[in-house]
């Protein structure tokens, strides 16, 4: 079997490792759905592959630098200004738990949802909270991430949650209903329930990616030189003996990312070397390992730049980049996160109508052009008047109710081709109207004296 073929061999079965997962409902009914552990995921991809550990960091430290905005009548909740009825939710944004604040909550959850597909988040002392039809005094609102691997949804229809299920030790087991909990994940197209991991669409990417890291260490090992097989002549016939000694021989000390560059010996009358394996030049290791990088990079939506990629040509600069990981990664992670907490949160501590979440951009140096092109765009909206610009600017408007106030009419902008026409570009004779006003001004003198 050579190289090609035990690659290919390789690649199938990495193909074929996915594993089985069923999710039972209430009447016993079970949906099976095809992903890789949350477990599996995490070892081989985020633990051992560099590319998509720096990946999920760079996703992971934007959702950090977009803190939540609270709108609440009209302005942004902040610190110095917090009114009494939104204070529990400011202090919830802030910080979701004793041990976690929003920046370590959001990258674990980021880290967890690309992992595993979904998400789960427990609410405790949220609203109003009753036991035995009682309600209890109300504590400080805290939420927590579960592992996704041990939480277990049971279903009604295959189509509403009834309840989660959460193993917490050996036999020991939480059940929470959706008023407790709640789920966040990428849509399986099959399995709407269900998340799946973009990771997956990625999987023969990673294994390759290890593979190669494996070879190349195990190649510089042997001072990076390539394998090969010591071809033996003159036999005429091998005895099943020999021949299960040779292929042994090479299988064990051959075969396999952990033998690169190993060579098998077998003694007989005449040997004659052979170079099996080729060296990474003759490979085009590099040029590969940049493919299988910008996979890994295009199923999580970071541009390859962003994490070594110097060969890539898609972007200008990193500015650009930049601009193009928060447009369509960052803040679509951070709507979705936003659009399902205030689904959970708002409803039960009686905001729903009241408070809108908001991500907070103006830190963020990326987005800065497009602030800039807006307010120009503006600027140049003639048919918009001041106050209705500064409206959509985010600034408060000055005296929207005055009539009469020239900051509510708009106002019109002549182009700039437009100028002053001179007296001799319209054929007037510039000496004789000096001369006519002259007359008129000596005779309105004259008048005025006598």
């Amino acid at each position: 079997m050579n190289l090609k073929q035990r690659f290919q061999n390789f690649i199938l079965r990495s193909m074929l490792r996915a594993k089985v997962l069923t999710i039972q409902d209430t009447n016993g009914v079970s949906a099976e759905f095809r992903a890789r552990r949350f477990n599996e995921f995490y070892k081989e991809a985020y633990r051992h592959n560099p590319i998509v550990y720096a990946c999920l960091r760079v996703i992971g430290n934007g959702l950090c630098a977009v803190p939540i905005g609270i709108e609440y009548e009209g302005e942004i909740v902040t610190q110095d200004d917090i009114a009494p009825r939104v204070k529990p939710l400011y202090n919830l944004v802030q910080r979701f738990n004793p041990n976690q604040g929003y920046h370590e909550f959001i990258a674990l959850w980021s880290n967890q949802l690309h992992l595993a597909g979904i998400t789960y988040i427990e609410g405790i002392g949220i609203g109003k909270r009753t036991t035995n039809g009682k309600t209890q005094p109300k504590t400080a609102p805290e939420m927590y991430l579960e592992l996704p691997d041990r939480v277990t949804i049971e279903t009604t229809d295959n189509r509403t949650v009834s309840r989660y299920v959460i193993e917490t030790g050996i036999g020991n087991k939480r059940y929470l209903t959706p008023d407790e909990m709640y789920n966040v994940k990428f849509t399986d197209p099959a399995h709407p329930m269900f998340g799946l991991s973009p990771l997956n669409a990625a999987a023969t990417d990673i294994d390759t990616s290890n593979l190669q890291l494996a070879w190349n260490s195990k190649l510089l090992t042997n001072s990076a030189v390539p394998g090969g097989v010591l071809q033996i002549t003159g036999w005429s016939s091998l005895t099943p003996q020999v021949r299960a000694r040779i292929e042994q021989d090479y299988n064990d000390k051959f075969s396999g990312a952990s033998n690169a560059g190993a060579t098998a010996f077998i003694d007989g009358e005449k040997s004659n070397y052979m170079a099996l394996a080729h060296s990474p030049k003759e490979m085009d290791w590099t040029s590969g390992a940049g493919v299988t990088m910008r996979h890994i990079c295009a199923a999580l939506g970071v541009p390859s730049q962003l994490v070594g990629d110097d060969k890539s040509s898609t972007y200008n600069n990193v500015e650009s980049a930049e601009r193009f990981l928060y447009e369509n990664t960052v803040l679509p992670l951070h709507r979705l996160f936003r659009e399902e907490f205030a689904e959970f949160v708002l409803p039960k501590m009686g905001l729903e109508d009241d408070v809108k979440l908001l991500p907070i951009v103006s830190g963020i140096n990326a987005l800065q052009d497009n602030v800039t092109e807006r307010v120009h765009n503006l600027a140049n909206s003639d048919w918009m008047t001041p106050n209705e610009k500064r409206e959509a600017s985010g600034l408060e408007m000055i005296e929207p109710d005055d009539p009469d106030n020239p900051l509510n009419k708009p106002y019109i902008r002549l182009p700039d081709t437009l100028k002053q026409l001179q007296p001799e570009e319209i054929g007037v004779d510039t000496e004789e109207n000096e001369t006519k006003e002259a007359a008129r001004a000596m005779r309105s003198y004259l008048e005025t004296c006598g």
